[in-house]
């Protein structure tokens, strides 16, 4: 027996399934219509056992039992339905979509792009891992003779460059690492090292409008780009500096475990002259204060007009390095964080707030916590004045800043201010404020 012979029999019989959803389609709208304060139905049950859950078989029974009227009715519920929800779900689900590279996610994107008006909301792509092993499942990946490192002119890379191609409105691509450890020497499967050389091969041929890129290796201890699997010359000299002159935004996040993987950030931020947003983000490798040393007296600082700088676990070798570097962008620079930082000089910070204070006149936006120094004599900085009631909103200024446990395994240690952020119009005297509230707890030999 077929399966619309089966559907026609079960409809010949008193349509009580059917007076059941419709009574669920009523009580949705319902729920719909009023205010969410006055909804006595929560989100999920309000999806649950509607047209998410029937089979299109049975909604097309549906209009057998309803007359021109009703029908028209339930299409336009439908409609209401849709309506009501999709700006929803375009933030949620099409403006940011995930891609592993597999043959699975190529064929899902590609059936996106077929319809134009969806594919037109996407403007940020994501590679990563959601699966171990599944990263450029289902395609083969040709490697070179002898090394670990991609042939980036291979037909999968052809593919899905042809595929990015597509999307016109796509602004940022972002590589995030999944379950791939860094040091899997698989030759037929991709690890994220992998991905990252894939994307640059994309954003270099496919002439996206991308103004921003993302490298996030943070999870577990694998977030150190393999070197083995990076082909340098991937990332210098046409048409690579071409494309890559069109970011506007640049976020790294990974370790620096040795000189020549600090390289490779090195090579991505000396091809963006015209990136506005920078963030830096080195989880407190060693090699972290070369790079900086690099950033400050390379000559592609001179041309970038930054706007936004974050700087996140760096131990900072040469305090002058620093300086330097933020002077230079003090006159475009709208907003700032510094964030668990280290100096290699004890009680140094205090030159630093000072800086901050007298040249950086155009800032609109400040965070700094986690501040440390080491030498002689280490501390770590922290603002007990900002959370007393009668300094919290002083001239007009008033701060946002997080407590926390020092010692933090112990549960009855004072609370610290560690870390302590402005925005608004008075930064000015918020950086003064920064400056003077800031005392230097030492943290012993």
């Amino acid at each position: 027996m077929t399966m619309s012979m089966d559907l026609d029999m079960e409809w010949e019989q008193p349509p009580s399934m059917l007076s059941k959803l419709c009574s669920r389609v009523v009580n949705y709208v319902e729920e719909l219509t009023k205010p969410p304060k006055e909804r006595t139905l929560g989100p999920n049950h309000l999806l649950a056992g509607t047209f998410s859950v029937v089979a299109p078989e049975l909604i097309e029974q549906v209009a057998f039992f309803l007359n021109t009227t009703d029908n028209n009715s339930f299409r336009l519920t439908c409609k209401y339905i849709e309506h009501s929800t999709f700006s929803h779900w375009e933030r949620t689900c099409l403006a940011s979509i995930q891609t592993d590279l597999s043959h699975r996610s190529f064929m899902r994107l590609s059936d996106l792009i077929m319809q134009e008006p969806l594919a037109a909301r996407v403007r940020k792509i994501v590679v990563t891992e959601r699966n171990f092993g599944g990263l450029g499942k289902g395609f083969k990946w040709e490697r070179v003779l002898g090394e670990l490192y991609l042939n980036t002119d291979q037909v999968s890379i052809r593919m899905w460059t042809a595929l990015f191609s597509q999307f016109d409105y796509l602004r940022c691509v972002k590589v995030q690492r999944g379950f791939t450890a860094w040091d899997r020497d698989e030759r037929t499967l991709l690890s994220a090292s992998d991905a990252f050389t894939v994307v640059m091969q994309i954003i270099t041929h496919a002439q996206l409008p991308v103004t921003s890129f993302e490298l996030d290796f943070e999870p577990q201890n694998w977030n150190s780009i393999d070197l083995r699997r990076i082909r340098r010359t991937q990332l210098v000299g046409s048409p690579f500096t071409d494309s890559w002159a069109k970011l506007q935004s640049l976020s790294l996040r990974l370790k620096l475990t040795e000189e020549a993987v600090a390289g490779v950030p090195y090579l991505l931020m000396h091809s963006c002259p015209n990136v506005k947003s920078l963030s830096l983000d080195c989880d407190g490798g060693a090699y972290a204060g070369r790079l900086l040393h690099a950033m400050a007296q390379n000559r592609m600082n001179a041309k970038w007009k930054l706007e936004e700088l974050s700087l996140r676990k760096i131990t900072v070798n040469d305090v002058e390095d620093l300086g330097f570097f933020l002077q230079h962008h003090s006159r475009t620079l709208r907003k700032l964080k510094l964030a668990s930082i280290t100096l290699d000089e004890p009680l140094i910070w205090p030159k630093v707030f000072a800086l901050l204070r007298d040249c950086f006149l155009q800032l609109k936006s400040i965070e700094v916590g986690d501040l440390r120094d080491f030498g002689d004599a280490r501390h770590l900085v922290h603002w007990p004045n900002v959370s007393t009631t009668s300094t919290r909103d002083t001239d007009g200024v008033r701060f946002v800043y997080h407590e926390c446990r020092w010692p933090p395994m112990n549960p009855r240690a004072p609370k610290k201010n560690f870390y302590i952020a402005y925005q608004g119009k008075q930064t000015h005297t918020a950086l003064r404020l920064i400056e003077e509230w800031a005392v230097y707890m030492p943290l012993g030999p």
